[in-house]
């Protein structure tokens, strides 16, 4: 980006829009790993510039999305769909490779059978759960960073217009960016604020108020307007760092598979599009 942008343009713009999205520092984002995947899939096979002025005038963009009940309302909604075919509250404690398929041990010790697997859970649960019949691929998949993201739900009388705004990695701030629910998801007077990331992954470990006070302060500084902070929580999101060289080679087995955002593009969309394209895989390869 700096070779085709300049730095400026990198610091100022570009190294705080892509970091931001894994509040990641983006020096410490391999191309290779972070950034050629998301290219390839917009079509970028050799020159970034040429691709935007072609999409410039008529590339349709994705909408933003959310819920009126919160994100969990996805899930919850796929499982009433599934009916009796999924198991909530059963928490997977073992996979054992059999020669026809694998054996399952969830909570309670009690086993089932399944012909194949898909891992939708983070890397480290993933290693967890693979460390005895694939140790080396879970030995790699523990390696992998994970970022620390404190999120504090603010409301201000603001009325800012616009998605938001990104934090430069550089800057003093301790919020890494601010999602503007009020003009992008029409809820009058709330904000997104978030903390920590790969610039400061202890933060997450404060205690609620210290981090609501520094959120609010913050977005003052920002904006120029005072907020109040509703609540705070945690939750980690895939670096996309240096440790990715670690799926360098990376072969899954051909009845284990993962739809996670650790191996593919993040964000509702991103996921929705990749389920879609496994599930249609496994149709095709277990049709009954």
């Amino acid at each position: 980006m700096r070779r085709k942008f300049g730095g400026a343009a990198y610091r100022a713009l570009l190294g705080p829009l892509y970091g931001g999205l894994y509040a990641s520092d983006p020096d410490r984002m391999p191309v290779e790993h972070a950034l050629q995947r998301t290219l390839a899939e917009l079509g970028v096979r050799r020159s970034i510039l040429w691709r935007m002025v072609r999409a410039a005038g008529g590339a349709a963009e994705a909408a933003p999305c959310s819920f009126k009940g919160g994100l969990g309302s996805l899930p919850l909604a796929i499982a009433r769909e599934l009916g009796g075919s999924i198991q909530l509250k059963t928490p997977v404690r073992g996979l054992r490779k059999l020669e026809d398929g694998w054996e399952v041990t969830v909570d309670g010790s009690a086993t089932m059978r399944a012909d194949a697997i898909v891992l939708t859970c983070p890397a480290d649960a993933a290693a967890g759960l693979l460390d005895e019949s694939h140790p080396e691929q879970a030995a790699r998949l523990s390696t992998l960073r994970y970022n620390c993201l404190a999120l504090v739900y603010l409301k201000s009388d603001a009325e800012l217009r616009g998605l938001g705004y990104q934090v430069a990695f550089g800057e003093s701030l301790e919020t890494r960016g601010v999602t503007w629910n009020d003009s992008l998801f029409g809820r009058p007077g709330l904000y997104t604020a978030y903390l920590g990331g790969m610039k400061n992954p202890e933060l997450t470990n404060w205690d609620d108020g210290r981090i609501a006070d520094i959120a609010c302060a913050e977005f003052e500084v920002a904006t120029g307007y005072r907020a109040e902070a509703l609540y705070v929580s945690r939750t980690r999101i895939p670096a996309w760092d240096e440790t990715w060289s670690s799926l360098e080679g990376f072969e899954w087995p051909k009845d284990l598979h993962v739809c996670s955002n650790y191996t593919a593009r993040p964000g509702i969309l991103g996921r929705i599009t990749d389920a879609k394209r496994l599930a249609s895989k496994l149709a095709a390869e277990y049709p009954s």
